[in-house]
């Protein structure tokens, strides 16, 4: 039984729980989420499970279903067009304020890709998923806007949904020098401050995830 840390902290050590479990897919989709089950299993009230849950449906991993209750979502082509879309106003737009942009700045996309270096090293895809979030964060923080950043907030964990299921089916942490290859590119253009190259850098490699999450999609 996982144990929460007592207090209100517990809802959100569920949340982090489930959301593992749900990116590592050892809750398939589909999979129906019990309230009564999890508050046995998690040893707490059903009204944490609740909010856990309403957690999750806001993070995009779980949808309410009519006379099923809350079940993990499952992704569809769609789902990849539209998040995609919306990584491309986020994210490819960002190099336009490298001109602009402080060193600290340019230094945070730096140090993202050391740190998913790092995960990769330890082939550990689950780290590797959050690391490389973190890489498309630190690029949203170009904009220098907050509320940009929130925007990007909202698409971070079905973001890591798709890489998830990207790396379960591919196996890509077998191959760690095309992962940090793809990254490298936007890294160098970045640095050099250079914004035609960055946005061609980005836009290439969304295209390139884009392709391959509605391809397992469409298996």
């Amino acid at each position: 039984m996982a144990t929460p840390p007592p207090g209100p902290s517990a809802p959100d050590h569920v949340i982090g729980v489930l959301r593992r479990q749900i990116l590592d897919s050892e809750i398939p989709p589909d999979a129906p989420l019990r309230e009564v089950a999890l508050a046995e299993s998690f040893g707490v009230s059903r009204n944490t499970v609740r909010a856990a849950i309403h957690g999750l449906v806001h993070e995009g991993l779980v949808r309410h279903v009519r006379n099923r209750g809350a079940v993990v979502v499952r992704l569809t082509e769609d789902d990849a067009r539209d998040i995609y879309a919306s990584r491309r106003l986020l994210e490819v737009s960002a190099a336009d304020n490298l001109q602009q942009a402080s060193a600290a700045q340019i230094e945070a996309v730096a140090a993202a890709y050391e740190d998913l270096a790092a995960a990769v090293k330890s082939a550990r895809w689950s780290e590797i998923v959050v690391a490389d979030v973190a890489f498309h964060r630190s690029v949203i923080g170009l904009h220098g806007s907050p509320r940009v950043l929130r925007m990007f907030t909202v698409l971070e964990s079905e973001l890591a949904y798709f890489m998830s299921l990207i790396r379960l089916r591919e196996h890509e942490e077998e191959r760690p020098e095309h992962i940090l290859a793809e990254h490298y590119a936007v890294v160098e253009a970045v640095s050099e401050r250079s914004p035609r190259a960055a946005r061609a850098a980005i836009a290439a490699h969304l295209t390139y995830y884009e392709e391959r999450a509605r391809s397992l999609l469409d298996d």
